[in-house]
């Protein structure tokens, strides 16, 4: 429904095209699965139940759901939805991003109610309860805006309503080929984009030399003032250690070889001469 925090609709066209496994694997991600089990059972003590983990993904349509915990193993009217966060809190309305994930079991199951119960970010566990409405208006929205999306998918095509960033047209497309013929309007956006890099090249520049004359007016001091009042400071930092890849790499050349990952490729964007 578009109110994900953490991507939009493009992400979720990428992740569906071109599955990542790795992605997958975050610090949140392995959080969330050590945690969800004492959470459904919390969540089950709250309410007054022995919760069950369903085996079974529910379908309706192109909605599926897999349910974390629930009331009974295949009809449920009660289900169970763990969250962990660092980013909400529990004593906050509940996460757009929570009720339409909600509103995706009770459309794909029986049951009236979701309990989400949530560790958040105070470290507080809480709870938002999502009911079915009698006459099915989120649902029925969810699934039209199931098929409008899936539809998109069926046809791989990008969303007109959300302008890709570069960095997710280099997931969606990693392998360019050929040529495409630009429009005047198209020619327009990349003189403006040039005319753009240009002027930052030029302030960057500036900032460089303005960068110094502050340094050569402070020299060997540690600070400069005006008026008795701290206008900029240029002290000492502690570099990190670092990593001597190149003697490592020449002293034990086999180890070396056997922890370096290929990097793989990435594509840059450039102006080609004279533009």
């Amino acid at each position: 429904m578009g109110v994900n925090p953490f991507g939009n609709l493009i992400d979720l066209f990428i992740e569906k095209m071109n599955p990542d496994p790795i992605s997958i694997r975050s610090a949140a991600f392995h959080r969330g699965n050590l945690l969800e089990p004492v959470l459904v059972a919390e969540a089950g003590r709250e309410y007054g139940f022995e919760p069950v983990v369903p085996e079974v993904m529910f379908v309706n349509g192109r909605l599926l759901a897999n349910l974390d915990g629930a009331d009974h193993p295949t009809n449920p009217t009660q289900i169970i939805e763990a969250k962990t966060s660092t980013f909400y809190d529990v004593a906050q309305p509940l996460p757009e991003s929570y009720y339409w994930q909600a509103i995706a079991q009770l459309g794909t199951t029986e049951a009236e109610v979701v309990r989400v119960v949530c560790l958040d970010r105070r470290q507080t566990i809480g709870y938002w309860d999502v009911y079915r409405d009698e006459e099915g208006t989120a649902i029925n929205r969810l699934f039209e805006r199931a098929e409008e999306i899936g539809g998109l998918f069926d046809a791989a095509k990008i969303p007109d309503e959300i302008r890709p960033t570069q960095e997710q047209i280099n997931r969606l497309f990693p392998n360019p080929e050929g040529v495409r013929e630009l429009s005047n309007d198209d020619l327009k956006i990349v003189r403006d984009w040039s005319a753009i890099k240009a002027e930052l090249d030029l302030l960057e520049e500036k900032e460089k030399q303005l960068r110094d004359l502050v340094a050569t007016l402070i020299g060997e001091k540690e600070q400069a003032t005006y008026n008795g009042e701290a206008i900029v400071t240029y002290k000492t930092r502690k570099i990190g250690n670092r990593f001597d890849t190149t003697r490592f790499k020449a002293e034990m050349p086999d180890l070396y070889n056997t922890y370096t990952k290929d990097g793989g490729t990435t594509r840059v964007l450039r102006l080609t001469k004279g533009n």
